[in-house]
């Protein structure tokens, strides 16, 4: 019975945080959740929701963890100990009075400030939960953030962040039947190691960028090789390497993602990950609608959503290839004139047929970029059209 119930879960009613909470509510000892009778008449606070001052004094509106809003209270400043929501608090309170073009902290917030700012509050709560999630959820080194200082919307629905492709009814992808024998893969590859088996080059070079050109498929170690994880030719098995804040766009272009640091050109920065279906169940028998696919974010430039872009912003690694064992859709890796933090609209590229009377090379209304103005613009340079 102890084997049968060893992989069994249920939900929580209650997480730790709020269970701290009731136990320094009802001041209840527990050890287990460092609530002794040293800290039990100790209150955290949650979050700010209102702003006055009086005689001189600043006072501030608290939301105490744990506790309902009915119990919410005034209190000086001088009593508060939250440098950080403090300055979360001025940062969102300084975007209200922007927008109501007020000079200068009021001595009290009108009613319609003060629910702005608890419903800012409780986004950044709910954007802070999810990113939680998303990095609980993500199996590589670069972390992810999420910020919205634009709007009220929290995160997106009807999206699933994945870290792998999902294979659909009727699929089967084989495992490799053979891998390499090579003591170094870059420096000394025996037999051209796994990309040589399939007739072709070496996709990386020493710093792990790639210098095949773009289309050319990858073909990466798998786990009949010999090599380890550290190995050269392991790139995309690796992960995404770099921190990526995904942001609400001020140009109703809605999630974005950018850098937080800068990214060399040819450099891997994600794969497409989506689930594999055949060509009928991908647009359906009115040729119109579109694979249910769910992407990794990724990083790039300003503006310009994921499409095949010879500009600087991603680009295309390959069309379709095997990186270890794994068929992947595709690759994107920074582009040239990359030399600092950028942004990227979030979404998939155009995929299936082209427009009505159009080819797979003309360039739609979907390919063409808005300037700050909300105007078209015109096609993003060296665009390929669609996928």
């Amino acid at each position: 019975m102890a084997e049968i119930l060893k992989d069994c879960c249920v939900p929580c009613k209650i997480t730790l945080d709020e269970l701290e909470a009731l136990c320094c509510r009802e001041r209840l000892c527990c050890q287990e959740l460092n609530v002794s009778k040293v800290n039990v008449r100790e209150y955290e606070v949650e979050f700010l929701s209102d702003y006055k001052r009086t005689k001189g004094e600043e006072f501030y509106f608290v939301k105490w963890k744990g506790f309902p809003e009915s119990d919410n209270t005034w209190e000086p400043k001088r009593n508060l100990k939250c440098p950080k929501l403090m300055k979360l608090f001025h940062l969102d309170l300084d975007q209200v009075l922007k927008r109501q073009k007020r000079r200068g902290i009021p001595k009290r917030l009108d009613r319609e400030a003060a629910l702005i700012m608890v419903q800012k509050a409780k986004l950044r709560q709910s954007l802070h939960r999810w990113e939680t999630h998303l990095n609980k959820t993500r199996n590589h080194p670069g972390r992810i953030y999420v910020t919205n200082e634009v709007d009220l919307d929290g995160p997106p629905k009807h999206f699933t962040y994945i870290n792998n492709y999902k294979v659909g009814p009727g699929i089967v992808l084989n495992e490799m039947a053979v891998g390499c024998e090579c003591k170094d893969c870059l420096k000394e590859p025996m037999n051209g190691c796994c990309p040589g088996a399939s007739l072709h080059r070496m996709a990386y070079n020493h710093k792990g960028q790639v210098r095949i050109r773009p289309g050319q498929p990858i073909y990466e170690c798998n786990s009949r090789c010999n090599c380890g994880p550290d190995c050269s030719n392991r790139v995309v098995q690796k992960g995404i390497q770099f921190d990526l804040c995904i942001f609400k766009t001020e140009n109703g272009r809605g999630w974005g993602v950018r850098t937080l640091q800068h990214i060399k050109k040819n450099t891997f920065v994600m794969e497409y990950v989506g689930e594999g279906v055949f060509t009928l169940a991908t647009f359906g028998p009115d040729q119109s609608s579109f694979p249910p696919l769910v992407l990794t974010f990724c990083a790039g430039t300003r503006r310009r959503p994921v499409r095949q872009s010879q500009g600087p912003t991603l680009e295309p690694g390959l069309g379709s290839g095997l990186v270890g064992e794994r068929l992947v859709a595709g690759l994107l890796l920074a582009g040239p004139g990359r030399a600092k933090p950028e942004r990227e609209t979030r979404g998939h590229p155009p995929v299936g047929p082209p427009p009505a009377g159009g080819t797979m090379r003309d360039r739609s209304k979907e390919d063409w970029v808005a300037d700050e103005g909300g105007d078209l613009s015109g096609p993003i340079p060296g665009c390929l059209g669609w996928l």
